[in-house]
């Protein structure tokens, strides 16, 4: 158990803006999907699952974002746009969660 603790104990959040590449690859992928799979569903959420953005998709998704928040911000400062529009691509990979 105190292995996993000294773990939990080191992890540290950073700023997507500091991420760079390379992301992980297709096995560490699995790997982190598959230990993420196993957290607490206290809530009852099941099922759930993960939507991998990477590569094209990144732009793809941030096309889709940007058009979503044009229609509710009609408004916006052109730089909050292209912002909203580049949100999954600053990360090498983006993984959503969706329940």
């Amino acid at each position: 158990m105190n292995d996993t603790i000294t773990e939990l104990a080191r992890r540290r959040s950073v700023p997507p803006a500091s991420l760079e590449g390379p992301g992980p690859d297709e096995r560490e992928l699995e790997s982190l999907l598959q230990v993420a799979s196993r957290v607490p569903d206290h809530g009852k959420l099941a099922p759930w699952r993960f939507i991998v953005f990477a590569g094209e998709g990144r732009e793809r998704a941030g096309a889709i974002i940007e058009a979503a928040f044009r229609a509710d911000q009609p408004d916006a400062d052109p730089a909050r746009i292209e912002l909203e529009k580049r949100r999954l691509a600053v990360a090498p990979l983006v993984v959503a969660v969706v329940s």
